[in-house]
């Protein structure tokens, strides 16, 4: 990954949170989709992104976030995505056609609700 964008991940609740900052684009996309992807254990219960403290996101992390999706739904886990109303990325991400197939949310405690009431991709 490059300094422009970093990822922290934690587990609580069963679910993991994925926490990106910064800036997410074709130079760290893929390394960040890949620790996000290896940090979810067989056992959770889905995955909460916590975008809020995102600055940029480019095609190549739309494309993360979009990848990160499938992959959960192929594993009948949850997902959640924390993005702010009003913020840049919420935008492009609405403009893609995401707030539906990312599950928006306002905050990560309704993230981590959503992800342990959820019963697989259609949850």
């Amino acid at each position: 990954m490059t300094e422009l964008g970093e990822v922290s991940i934690a587990q609580e609740g069963g679910a993991t949170i994925a926490t990106l900052r910064g800036e997410v684009d074709l130079s760290n996309a893929r390394a960040i989709g890949k620790r996000i992807v290896h940090a979810i254990p067989n056992h959770a219960s889905g995955l909460v992104v916590d975008l809020s403290e995102l600055r940029y996101l480019d095609s190549a992390g739309i494309r993360l976030l979009f990848d990160l999706a499938r992959r959960l739904e192929r594993r009948q886990l949850g997902l959640a995505s924390v993005v702010p109303r009003g913020s840049l990325v919420r935008e492009i991400l609405e403009i893609a056609g995401g707030a539906e197939r990312l599950r928006f949310v306002e905050e990560r405690a309704e993230g981590l609700r959503r992800v342990a009431a959820s019963e697989g991709p259609s949850g």
